[in-house]
């Protein structure tokens, strides 16, 4: 995410846990025991920012590069919107397609909602086949309010009969691509590999970045598909 992602600030369809008389309308018993976090309620806020929270069942959809150890993206196997994180770990090892539990804060890592683990725990639980991304519509991951609900999780943009193609370079090493009259940016927060202005593609997949500045962030030039050089 260039360097806006670096720092980090107070910030899912609703808890999937059946709701009963003793919960309230923040998620939690009378009692002060936050009913079941998952992905979907702390996106939505039905579990507050500022919350302690354990997750399991996360798979792990993408891990950062070194130079951000312990960085990972992070979704429900259910998938959908809400359905995913950012886990950010006290440079805990984990890889694509690991079942993981966090427990830590709910919290905003940039524009993403995240679980801060980093005075918590972060244990690897199991493996399953890394998971596919869910074709999203371009124009939904570029636009700055429908992006929201797939921010972190894991996404496939088309370009159809009209490629995706790279258009300009932003600040932070980062890209522009623009897809039938809409610009989106390409995030390097995972991928550093760079792209040419001019070059097209018929599909990229990665995890995406919801808010004010939507992005998609690419993992690996395999997430790149139906490449043309520049003319």
């Amino acid at each position: 995410m260039g360097s806006r992602d670096s720092g980090s600030s107070d910030g899912g369809s609703t808890a999937t846990t059946e709701t009963t008389d003793s919960t309230s309308s923040t998620g939690t018993t009378d009692s002060g025991a936050l009913e079941d976090p998952t992905c979907y309620s702390i996106n939505e806020g039905v579990i507050p920012k500022g919350s302690d929270v354990t997750v399991d069942g996360l798979i792990i959809t993408a891990v950062h590069p070194t130079m951000r150890s312990g960085l990972f993206f992070a979704q429900h196997p259910e998938g959908g919107e809400y359905s995913g994180c950012l886990l950010n770990t006290d440079g805990e090892v984990a890889a694509v397609g690991d079942e993981v539990s966090i427990s830590g804060v709910a919290q905003m890592y940039g524009d993403s909602m995240s679980i801060n683990a980093t005075a918590g725990t972060f244990l690897v639980t199991g493996s399953v086949e890394p998971l596919g991304p869910e074709d999203v519509a371009f124009a939904t991951i570029a636009d700055p309010v429908d992006s929201v609900p797939w921010n972190s999780v894991l996404v496939r943009v088309q370009g159809d009969m009209d490629p995706i193609e790279v258009t300009a370079v932003l600040p932070f090493a980062e890209y522009e691509a623009s897809h039938g009259g809409v610009s989106l940016t390409l995030d390097n927060f995972i991928y550093t590999g760079g792209y040419q202005v001019g070059a097209t593609y018929t599909a990229i997949t990665g995890n995406g970045r919801g808010g004010p500045e939507p992005a998609l962030a690419a993992r690996t030039l395999a997430d790149h598909e139906g490449y043309m050089p520049p003319p």
